[in-house]
């Protein structure tokens, strides 16, 4: 018995260190991560045809419906000036566009066809997904890139909204329906990227925040943890008694 009390504290004093890099090398990972930051928000009031013609089957062949009377009705943070100027929602086509079956989000697909500006602000749809049922009124939402910050940290700026359509019956839709809607933008921008190798994935729309940022350096805390467990690792090899010199 006394022979075994050298050998277990041997292994605990192991598995202690072991424990405590893993544990400093983690925290020096989260140090990398970078978030979404919120530019803010802009809320239209509006109306929205559902068009007849569309087919979930063929989305690209007619559009779901088009936007009309787009009015500015509240705006946060880098957006509120937008408010106080009563800015319109300006459109390259008031026609809401269905990306290809195919296509996947990275794509882009819609990029440069549905295109909307406000103040200096440009908004770039690049995705439109649709969702729900026709009686309660589907969910539509978007992605898009944001342009007209003027700012390098704001390059990669980009965002998502939705609205509610008008509620409708499928069964027996054979005239444009028309209703009022509010549509919510959101604008978001990244301050890192995600590198090829890298296991973090993006989520759509408005949920992409697993990047890495180029620049990140390890909090001091975690380098002195790092330290003290390899300084402990190097004090175990060279400092334990001769016998325990094979484990």
């Amino acid at each position: 018995m006394q022979n075994l009390s050298p050998l277990v504290i041997s292994i605990a004093k192991r598995l202690a260190i072991a424990a405590l890099l893993l544990s400093s090398l983690s925290l020096i990972h989260t140090r990398a991560e970078a978030k979404t930051i919120t530019l803010g928000e802009i809320v239209f009031t509006g109306t929205f045809t559902l068009n007849p013609g569309y087919s979930f089957n063929q989305p690209t062949l007619q559009p779901f419906g088009s936007f009309s009377d787009l009015t500015i009705i509240d705006a946060s943070k880098r957006f509120t000036p937008l408010l106080r100027h009563g800015e319109p929602l300006a459109m390259s086509t008031p026609s809401l566009l269905s990306p290809p079956f195919a296509a996947p989000i990275s794509s882009k697909p819609l990029a440069g066809q549905m295109v909307w500006s406000i103040g200096k602000y440009t908004i770039d749809n690049t995705w439109t997904n649709i969702t729900g049922a026709d009686f309660a009124g589907r969910n539509v939402s978007g992605l898009f890139d944001l342009s007209g910050l003027h700012s390098n940290s704001h390059r990669n700026a980009s965002g998502s909204w939705n609205f509610i359509a008008p509620p409708y019956d499928i069964s027996n839709f054979t005239q444009p329906v028309t209703g009022p809607i509010t549509l919510t933008v959101r604008g978001t921008f990244e301050n890192g990227h995600v590198p090829a190798a890298n296991v973090a994935t993006l989520r759509a729309f408005s949920d992409q925040n697993a990047f890495i940022n180029d620049n990140a350096v390890p909090e001091p805390a975690s380098l002195l943890l790092l330290a003290s467990a390899l300084a402990s690792l190097v004090g175990l090899r060279f400092n334990k008694p001769f016998r325990l010199a094979l484990l």
